[in-house]
Formats: structure tokens, sequence, C-alpha cells
């Protein structure tokens, strides 16, 4: 199972929590995070171990995928 690198922020956007999560799929990582998620978590962005973002989660909107830098 591949390792997503889950950070957690708030709507200042400072970093609340961060965590390694080994999923079998993307579509897990989202599921577990946004259950996981700390209270008051307004923002959830999951990157791979080559530090690339993968998707993010804002609370009002939903997952985008592949982001960029």
């Amino acid at each position: 199972m591949p390792p997503y690198l889950v950070t957690y922020f708030n709507e200042k956007h400072t970093v609340i929590d961060k965590e390694t999560i080994f999923m079998k799929n993307l579509t897990n990582a989202k599921r577990s995070a946004e259950h996981h998620a700390p209270k008051g978590t307004d923002q959830i962005e999951i990157k791979d171990l080559m530090d690339q973002v993968l998707t993010r989660l804002t609370l009002d909107e939903s997952w985008f995928d592949n982001i960029e830098n």
C-alpha cells in the first residue's frame, strides 16, 4: 500500500496536524483524511512521497485533483 502525506490546515492556512497514512488508493486516502480531520480544519492537502500535491479539499468546495504548486 502506498503512503500518503496528509496535512490539515485551519482558516488562516496554519498547519494543524500532519500524518502519513497507508491506503490502497487515493480515494480511500481522501475518505480517511476527511473522517479523521481534527476540529477546526478548513483545508486538507494530500501529497505523495515526492512532496507533489495529489489533491486538496477546501471545506466549502470539493476535492481538486492533480494540483501543481
